[in-house]
């Protein structure tokens, strides 16, 4: 947690003022999020089908799906918004 308050000063803010108190558990709670998959077996999310042929699409629905753009472009939005807001 100190090293994400270091970053956080080094980058040129103040870790302690208000705004920021949280923002190391709020990353912490994103890393987890978008790396969990990390620490996830494939053998227990994905199937294997050996048996036989398949002659037709496989389809999987409602999946999760992140792109790491996608997600910071969204987050810097709302950082921009939240300080617009703000002054």
């Amino acid at each position: 947690m100190n090293n994400l308050r270091e970053i956080l000063a080094y980058i040129g803010d103040d870790p302690s003022r208000e705004g920021l108190l949280e923002t190391p558990h709020r990353i912490l709670r994103s890393w987890k999020k978008l790396y969990g998959g990390y620490k996830m077996k494939p053998q227990d999310v994905l199937k294997t089908f050996t048996e036989g042929s398949c002659e037709e699409m496989v389809v999987l629905k409602n999946i999760e799906f992140y792109s790491h753009h996608k997600y910071l472009r969204k987050n810097k939005r709302r950082y921009k918004r939240s300080r617009t807001i703000k002054n």
